[in-house]
């Protein structure tokens, strides 16, 4: 089977797409801009996460997380465009490889490098994305809510997009409008838990499994934190909103597949005993500062091999950090975030060496 060759090759090298290269200009006016030159400006970079320390169980787990953050990135296209099929059709008739090449690269027709310009069409990417109507603007949609208060909860949920009906807008939970993806994604999570000996990543697993399936990720965010005794770190599920410029609430889909390094880890290790004494020396107020806080944080570093969806497509040079739910922080204390620190890619590929800092309260 494609799935078992494609879970062979999967761990034998981080084959990574292209990130920005350092010193360019990345705006493009609407008289100068050029494609391929657009193109020229990404970098190829390989990198080959060290893997060697995974026994057989978590190479198994491990393969089977890469499974699912392809379902992450079938889900993001969607969201980024409503109608990427169709769109990804009409640039396959015109037979333009440059231009197939770069959809795919940025899950939709608009230059990332370049504020989202069009590269193919002249339709601007919506301020909403695939979360809205195409055509529905943020003073019409807060009218809405305005006029319909009991339908606000449900439509400006992080879970759901907004369809019309008729003259009315009306929610679609995640789970629904992606079904098909998140049934796979929630199968895949079931295998690994099944394989996995790890206590932690296995509950992890299980209820992140079921999270996709009922939209309530609250459960499964909590135990997240508490991830331990695996070299396996992983974060799949809906949790940015960047996409969302119209309003700024639906969360999209991503993976961080990463594995943490040994060594490196445990030289970061010290830096735990001080976190009280950073908290005392954080250069704020004292009404801001935490002490009830648990001061046992994780703190790690580790490769990334794969990653999925929406982080595919925007590559950073510096630091990427996804805070966790507000009301998983309000559970745990604050400093409940994840922080990931060095060269992301761009791409279907996987990331590069991405160093990772997982710091929560226990």
């Amino acid at each position: 089977m494609r799935r078992s060759a494609l879970a062979a090759l999967l761990l034998a090298t981080a084959a990574c797409n292209q990130a920005p290269s350092a010193g360019n200009d990345t705006t493009a006016t609407a008289d100068s801009y050029d494609l391929a030159a657009q193109k020229a400006k990404l970098a190829v970079i390989d990198m080959k996460p060290d893997t060697s320390f995974l026994n057989a169980e978590e190479r198994q787990v491990v393969n089977l997380l890469i499974l699912a953050s392809e379902q992450m990135s079938l889900i993001y296209r969607a969201q980024r465009d409503a109608n990427w099929k169709g769109t990804r059709a009409a640039i396959e008739k015109d037979s333009d490889k440059l231009k197939l090449e770069m959809f795919d690269r940025y899950y939709g027709p608009w230059d990332d490098l370049a504020d989202n310009r069009p590269f193919f069409g002249d339709a601007k990417m919506p301020e909403g994305a695939g979360f809205y109507p195409t055509d529905l603007t943020k003073e019409a949609f807060d009218a809405y809510l305005v006029a319909n208060p009991s339908e606000k909860a449900s439509l400006t949920s992080p879970y759901t997009i907004v369809v019309r009906d008729g003259a009315k807008l009306k929610a679609i939970p995640y789970s629904v409008a992606f079904k098909t993806e998140l049934t796979e994604a929630a199968r895949l999570l079931n295998e690994a838990a099944a394989i996995t000996t790890n206590a932690s990543l296995k509950k992890f697993l299980t209820l992140r499994a079921k999270a996709f399936l009922t939209d309530d990720y609250f459960a499964s965010e909590l135990a997240w934190m508490d991830l331990e005794g695996t070299p396996i770190e992983v974060a799949i599920g809906p949790y940015e909103v960047y996409t969302d410029r119209l309003h700024g609430q639906k969360t999209a889909f991503e993976s961080f597949v990463t594995l943490k390094d040994p060594a490196e880890s445990a030289a970061l290790a010290k830096y735990k005993r001080y976190l009280r004494d950073m908290e005392a020396n954080l250069p704020v107020a004292a009404k801001y500062k935490n002490f009830q806080r648990g001061f046992e944080s994780p703190i790690a570093v580790a490769e990334q091999v794969r990653g999925g969806g929406g982080h595919l497509v925007h590559r950073v040079l510096g630091v990427h950090r996804h805070e966790l739910q507000h009301e998983v922080v309000l559970e745990i204390g604050n400093h409940g975030e994840e922080g990931h620190v060095g060269l992301h890619s761009s791409g279907s590929g996987c990331t590069q060496a991405a160093r990772r800092a997982r710091r929560g309260s226990r």
